[in-house]
């Protein structure tokens, strides 16, 4: 995946783009709170949970590099299809396994995240 010319894998490292990491982590705690229903962000709403401070240290971040971010947990590709993608990812907050649900624009111009709390994968 490709990122302001430069390439964007699971190697590339946490701090090399930290507003995105900071908003993506923000994001999920947010959504886990409001688990079960699906919110909607666009860059207005980024914008505006970034001023009210519900994403601490978050300040700049795109909606683009953060669809771009979560697309890169659900090993997805970079975006430009015909229509919107499902993805979900696994996570575990305060030792309780959830599922992060996230629903993409074709151009990352916006996404749908909803978590649900359910059993870890079997590994």
């Amino acid at each position: 995946m490709r990122w302001e010319d430069q390439e964007l894998n699971h190697e590339t490292p946490e701090n090399k783009f930290p507003e995105v990491l900071f908003a993506g982590l923000g994001l999920l705690g947010y959504a886990s709170r409001h688990q079960d229903e699906y919110l909607r962000v666009d860059q207005k709403k980024l914008d505006a949970m970034v001023a009210d401070g519900t994403l601490k240290r978050a300040t700049g971040v795109r909606i683009d590099r953060l669809c771009l971010h979560f697309r890169l947990f659900c090993r997805l590709g970079p975006g430009g299809d015909h229509y919107p993608t499902l993805g979900i990812t696994h996570f575990w907050q305060d030792s309780v396994s959830l599922y992060a649900v996230f629903y993409f624009s074709p151009k990352n111009e916006w996404l749908e995240i909803m978590v649900i709390h359910a059993p870890a994968p079997n590994t």
